[in-house]
């Protein structure tokens, strides 16, 4: 061994040591939210923000991932391209989903979203809100693919109003 170089053995434990505070010391990276076109014709409108939905769809989804009322948008859909939960190795408390895109199509609305944690997951999330209704009624709920979103988001969009397309369980 020539003087000045390091073991192997011991370049090999620094690495692995400099591995684990890396791993430990940051949240998982997020990337940037998928940027999907579905343009939809007619009396339509998309919104590239959770917030700038109507308060009542806001408040349909927090009720349905199972938060208080009144509860912070951020506190359980991150914005648009934000960070967010996307494992579910949980380093500092961020939300598990992620607000991808929503939109309106006469009196149905939609809202698509990501959820982290084992597997990464897409939704759709679509509601009839007419303006005199107080609340919305709930039309589906899909999860899947990306490529999904948009002909799955049309389908039940044009659909009569059946909840054949609900999906009860993770949201």
């Amino acid at each position: 061994m020539t003087t000045g170089a390091v073991p192997r053995p011991a370049r090999l434990g620094w690495l692995v040591a400099l591995l684990a505070i890396l791993a430990t010391g940051r949240p998982a990276a997020a990337e940037p939210s998928p940027n999907i076109s579905c343009p939809f014709a007619g009396d339509a409108a998309e919104f590239a923000s959770l917030a700038a939905m109507p308060p009542a769809i806001v408040a349909e989804l927090a009720h349905r991932m199972s938060l208080a009322a009144g509860a912070e948008i951020a506190s359980f859909i991150a914005p648009r391209d934000a960070a967010w939960q996307v494992t579910d190795v949980v380093d500092e408390p961020l939300p598990g989903r992620r607000f991808i895109r929503g939109g309106r199509v006469a009196n149905r609305w939609y809202v698509w979203y990501e959820s982290g944690g084992i597997a990464h997951l897409y939704h759709a999330a679509i509601f009839d809100l007419p303006p005199s209704a107080p609340t919305p009624r709930l039309v589906a709920h899909v999860q899947g693919r990306l490529d999904d979103l948009c002909p799955e988001t049309r389908a039940f969009l044009q659909s009569p109003g059946t909840d054949a397309g609900v999906d009860g369980g993770f949201w």
